[in-house]
């Protein structure tokens, strides 16, 4: 008989070759029984519809709900391994055309999980048309998925695991060894046969016994991961490992085991602890350094700063630095001239120390530094070179010089200003003596003159001269306060005011005489608050400043700016900003196009009779009364020019507060008279006493004049009782009218003592307190004057 009739011989001829049933054909008990303890399933593929079924322990093998299986045999071989299709098909192939009695194959089949499972396959026609052509084919399936999985143990990957320089350790799902290569027993100093069986806890570390348990459930999750751990060798050494650990499946999906590649990284391990201690005791080392440092990687990017960097340049936190500055990109290293250096540096040489000035505007603008404006920066640049003298690194310290440019600027400028003051001391010397002569003799003409008009009629022309004489004489005294403002020595009536109204008055009187090409214009800032001072004298500052505006535009065109803003000064000064103490300050300036000024004239411009003009232009003393007004207002005036560039004055006067002292403000017109009370009158000049002596007198007052301040001390002391009020000079041989006004406190404190004095400068604020004076009074003085200051003095007694 043919292979093929031997064949058909086993098979079953259908009459019904186009019926598909939808179950195999029922089976005997006994084979069911057999199948069952072979664990195979059964499939049946019906050739012409293509439909392929398969039994419920067939589906448990493929791993699949039986419903959840494909029914034809395309989607079979969807499941099919892409290795394995070629070979199962021809399997099949051979056996339909008769060439085999049967056909078998083994494949990797997926399971609902996605995952490849080994089976083998082996069946034979079972079925054949009315023409002898097979029609249906049926098998069993067989699991061999773990057969598979021990036989590559004992194969070629299970020498490469045995020869692999990492551990290699498997368990199973209870956690036991089922087996380990001899990387993984050497570092236990167990082997292989002592550790197979036994339970792979209890090789590690007691204190991670909690967290290897956990693991372990991750593992049963079928979580595959990498983690630290540290096992115990057979001596008890700790062995500190990395586990890649994998967790294993049986066919059903259950959780069998997980093996794991142990990696030895105890020496590893204490070489990295070396390092960071090494890096972090550096690292503590350069935040101590008070410099600032920077180290740069060999692409010129930061990789560290230290605290005093930060600080320095204003910078909140490191992480806007490293990693973003670059030294080679940016364009900072060539505008400060350090290119050629970083350079070097990156070369593996150690340039020269470099000063140089940096501008903050641009790191602010990077960084977000919050520090602006100047730094005077000294860097240092050095290479870090590795092993083989390759440039690893490059350090940059940077030394702040601002704090002692500035230190020796500000000494530069306090001895010019010391000789200045000296200069000036002198002169004020010279013009406070000429001043006091001046006044006595202008109190003596006002005060004869008062008198004589006292004693005329009204209306005849004596009495009108000697009110022009009076005018005279109080003009003049004027005058003399002005030569003494520039010593800030001069008295004036202060009170709240508002800048804004004599800087347009100002600008409106000098527009009138303005060239028609010359433009002024106002920056005036309606808001700056009032400051505490004598209107007068402050418009005579800005109309000084103004003209000397005017006169230094000597082309045909020019520009003058009058301005007017708050400024605030802050605890630390800062490079270019006046040097005044914190607080909010109105600030005036007045600027112009003209010719500008040398650094030598610069020097002197303040200086009194100091002046470039031509003789018919002026005296030299405007700016020079305009600094001695202004430092008598607690204020400071400052210039900026250069010759060509026109000239900027500044001008800074203390906002005053609100509550603040507003000043005496106006007086009535009522001149107060005496009751009789008697006033002790000393002055060494006689013309003085003449004149000084019929105007209280006619006052309403007893005078007892003196010349002499000892005769006139031992009046009082004969009369203590006598007198109720002194009236006495300052400056005056043998004894000053500071001193004689304190030893009549000793003698009576509640007796009131007025100083009359025609030079302001002899008394300091504490003088005055230790003398006890009730007032003081500048020479010339007006009837008026006397008159109030007397009666406030006796009205406080």
């Amino acid at each position: 008989m043919s292979g093929r009739a031997e064949a058909q011989s086993g098979e079953r001829q259908s009459n019904h070759t186009e019926a598909s049933p939808r179950e195999p054909e029922p089976r005997s008990r006994r084979v069911d029984l057999a199948l069952e303890a072979a664990g195979a399933g059964i499939v049946s593929h019906h050739l012409p519809t293509g439909e392929l079924l398969a039994d419920e322990r067939a589906a448990g093998i493929l791993g699949h709900p039986r419903e959840g299986l494909p029914t034809s045999i395309e989607g079979w071989w969807e499941l099919t391994h892409p290795d394995d299709i070629e070979q199962c098909r021809g399997s099949l192939d051979a056996h339909l055309r008769g060439e085999t009695s049967s056909y078998y194959c083994e494949t990797r089949m997926g399971d609902a999980q996605g995952q490849y499972r080994w089976i083998s396959i082996r069946g034979r026609i079972t079925e054949r048309d009315e023409a002898g052509q097979p029609t249906r084919v049926d098998g069993i399936v067989i699991d061999i998925d773990e057969e598979k999985r021990r036989a590559a143990l004992t194969d070629t990957h299970g020498q490469v695991i045995r020869g692999l320089t990492q551990g290699y350790w498997h368990v199973d799902r209870d956690g036991r060894t089922v087996a380990a290569n001899p990387a993984m027993t050497e570092m236990l100093g167990v082997a292989e046969d002592a550790l197979r069986g036994g339970p792979f806890w209890e090789y590690v570390a007691p204190e991670l016994r909690d967290q290897t348990e956990e693991l372990w459930s991750r593992r049963s999750a079928g979580t595959a991961e990498r983690h630290p751990s540290v096992l115990v060798h057979a001596s008890g050494d700790r062995v500190e490992v990395e586990m890649s650990a994998l967790p294993l499946f049986d066919a059903a999906g259950e959780f069998d085991g997980a093996v794991a590649l142990v990696t030895d990284v105890t020496e590893r391990n204490a070489a990295e602890r070396e390092l960071r201690d090494r890096e972090r005791a550096l690292e503590q080392l350069v935040e101590q350094i008070p410099y600032p440092m920077q180290v740069l990687d060999t692409d010129g990017t930061a990789v560290m700063v230290n605290q005093a960097f930060l600080t320095t340049f204003g910078i909140d936190s490191a992480e806007r630095v490293i990693g973003k500055y670059n030294a080679h990109t940016d364009p900072l290293i060539d505008h400060v001239g350090l290119r050629e250096d970083v350079l070097r540096a990156f070369a593996g040489e150690v340039p020269p120390c470099r000063e140089f000035m940096l501008e903050l505007s641009e790191p602010a603008r990077k960084f977000g530094a919050k520090r602006d404006g100047r730094l005077y920066m000294e860097i240092t640049l050095f290479p870090v070179l590795d092993e083989s003298s390759q440039v690893r690194q490059v350090v940059t310290i940077w030394r702040d010089l601002t704090a002692e440019k500035r230190a020796r600027e500000e000494q530069r400028l306090a001895e010019r200003q010391a000789e200045r003051s000296q200069r000036l001391e002198s002169l004020g010397v010279l013009a406070g003596g000429v001043a006091h002569d001046f006044n006595n003799i202008l109190a003596a003409i006002l005060g004869y003159a008062e008198i004589t008009a006292e004693r005329l009629s009204d209306d005849g022309p004596a009495k009108a001269n000697l009110e022009e004489i009076m005018n005279a004489a109080e003009r003049a005294g004027q005058l003399s306060r002005q030569i003494l403002d520039f010593t800030r020595k001069g008295d004036e009536e202060r009170r709240e005011l508002k800048l804004q109204p004599i800087l347009k008055e100002t600008v409106r009187l000098l527009s009138a005489t303005l060239r028609a090409a010359v433009e002024i214009r106002e920056r005036i800032d309606p808001h700056v608050g009032p400051v505490l001072g004598d209107a007068s004298r402050l418009h005579q500052v800005v109309l000084n400043l103004c003209t000397n505006a005017r006169q230094a535009i000597v082309g045909p065109h020019g520009t003058i700016e009058v301005g007017l803003g708050e400024w605030t000064s802050g605890d630390a000064l800062e490079q270019g900003r006046p040097p005044l103490p914190p607080g909010r300050y109105a600030h005036i300036w007045v600027s112009d196009t003209g010719c500008g000024m040398s650094a030598q004239v610069l020097e002197s411009i303040f200086e009194p009779f100091y002046t470039t003009k031509h003789a018919s232009q002026g005296s030299g003393m405007g700016l020079a009364m305009a600094q001695g007004i202004v430092q008598m207002h607690e204020g400071l005036i400052t210039v900026e020019s250069a010759v060509g560039t026109g000239s900027t004055f500044h001008v800074y006067l203390p906002i005053h507060e609100p509550g603040r002292s507003q000043g005496a403000g106006r007086r009535d017109g009522r001149v107060p008279e005496g009751d009789g009370q008697h006033i002790l009158l000393v002055d060494d000049d006689e013309t003085i006493l003449s004149a000084l002596q019929p105007i209280l007198s006619l006052l309403g007052y007893r005078v007892t004049a003196r010349s002499d301040p000892k005769e006139a001390l031992a009046d009082f002391s004969a009369y203590p009782g006598e007198f109720d009020l002194v009236l006495t000079d300052q400056l005056m041989p043998d004894m000053l009218g500071s001193e004689l006004a304190a030893e009549i406190h000793e003698a009576r404190p509640e007796l009131p003592v007025i100083l009359l004095t025609g030079y302001a400068r002899e008394l300091t604020v504490d003088e005055i307190a230790a003398s006890h004076l009730r007032a003081l009074l500048q020479k010339p003085i007006a009837k008026s004057d006397l008159a109030r200051a007397v009666a406030d003095a006796l009205g406080r007694a």
